[in-house]
């Protein structure tokens, strides 16, 4: 069966689903239909990656989509009275092992997170 794109709603929650490849990034933004329980598909975007993105360590391509995944769905999020959870596991326990690392994008993930 084929994923069609469905008609986002005020009410049911969203999340954000992100992949990442050497030379692009992807975002989809999905939202769960509270009745099936299942997530839908409701707006996505791709993007290929500047010679100095391609560079990029694991951890910032994986701030870099969700930076980008934010800011592409900001309408939808803005005024989104739920929670915005764990997006695409950067509090997982191993993403933060150089404390150095865990400052720098805790702060760049802060500036972000603090305008939703």
């Amino acid at each position: 069966m084929a994923l069609v794109l469905r008609i986002p709603n005020d009410k049911d929650p969203f999340k954000l689903s992100t992949d990442a490849s050497d030379f692009a990034i992807g975002v989809v933004l999905l939202q769960k239909d509270m009745q099936t329980n299942l997530w839908y598909p409701v707006a996505f975007f791709s993007k290929s990656l500047d010679v100095h993105e391609r560079n990029y360590k694991i951890y910032d391509k994986k701030l870099l989509m969700v930076i980008l995944g934010l800011e592409e769905y900001r309408h939808y999020l803005e005024e989104y009275l739920h929670k915005i959870e764990d997006l695409v596991g950067l509090s997982e326990p191993h993403f933060f092992q150089d404390s150095s690392k865990a400052d720098q994008e805790a702060s760049k993930m802060g500036i972000i997170y603090n305008s939703f």
